[in-house]
């Protein structure tokens, strides 16, 4: 039978003013419902504010505990999005992920002026979404595990961004 649950993380530390773009906080990182279902509870249905399916493990960490992501985590990814992702659970041991999402959570003007970005005549793209591909593997009884993706994705008018993440620990 399908099970329904849900997941709210807020950090405190972190501003309360609302994004450009999709009009959460600032500290909201996680507001999302989640839905399993499928004969063996093997499929699922993520839609809300939810974790980047980025091949890394450096922001599933509580944030009490991590004081600096690094700099790729920090500025150059959103990662805490809004999206959809459809989950499939092959095994015990392997899974895929297709998330689509939006490319940031504040507009591209704001983007730019608070990273101190130049414009050098970009134009923004009339629909910054983006898709993120990914696989989570784990071997020799959970001593190797992977988070790997792939994400193509739009920001700016005619650019396409495209990124591979190869997370193994």
């Amino acid at each position: 039978k399908p099970s329904l649950s849900f997941r709210v993380r807020f950090r405190l530390n972190r501003s309360l003013t609302p994004r450009s773009s999709d009009n959460s906080s600032g500290g909201m990182d996680h507001a999302a419902v989640n839905w399993n279902f499928g004969k063996r509870q093997q499929w699922s249905l993520n839609v809300g504010k939810q974790s980047a399916s980025l091949g890394s493990w450096e922001f599933e960490k509580n944030p009490a505990y991590e004081y600096q992501y690094s700099d790729f985590i920090n500025s150059q990814t959103n990662i805490f999005l809004t999206a959809a992702r459809l989950g499939h659970q092959v095994n015990e041991n392997h899974a895929f992920y297709l998330q689509l999402h939006n490319t940031w959570n504040d507009n591209f003007e704001t983007i730019h002026k608070a990273r101190d970005y130049a414009i050098n005549g970009l134009e923004a793209a009339k629909l910054p979404l983006g898709v993120y591909l990914a696989w989570t593997g784990n071997f020799f009884g959970n001593k190797l595990q992977t988070f790997y993706s792939y994400n193509v994705s739009q920001f700016a008018k005619n650019k396409t961004n495209q990124s591979v993440a190869l997370g193994n620990k």
